[in-house]
């Protein structure tokens, strides 16, 4: 499989283990994803449902693009998000992606499950 870039600058994502599965990080930027089915199994079934209905429904283009399909994420900003904005989707391969230290950043650990955050 080749490496995936880092859509923020350009380095390899590398996968690295945690308990749920594989989380992709970026360690030159301190950014990562995660895809949606890994985490599905350490977040709260309500906290899902949220981030996909908003990317679906409430989402806008973002500049920055999934490694794996090259498709702009989807983000969430203005007065209808009710997501997190560090968080980006991507609707066709199912990654979340993480602003650079969001993997470890208090401010996203509400956002996050524990296991992420």
């Amino acid at each position: 499989m080749e490496p995936l870039p880092c859509p923020l600058c350009g380095e390899h994502l590398e996968p690295t283990k945690r308990r749920h599965g594989l989380v992709w990080v970026c360690h030159t930027c301190r950014a990562g994803a995660v895809t949606l089915p890994i985490l599905r199994l350490a977040a709260p079934q309500t906290f899902i449902n949220q981030l996909w209905q908003t990317a679906l429904h409430h989402g806008r283009p973002s500049r920055v693009r999934c490694p794996a399909c090259r498709l702009p994420f989807t983000e969430f900003r203005g007065a209808t998000a009710t997501v997190n904005s560090q968080l980006k989707v991507c609707v066709r391969c199912f990654w979340v992606w993480l602003r650079p230290g969001a993997l470890s950043s208090s401010a996203t650990a509400d956002s996050l499950p524990p296991t992420f955050g």
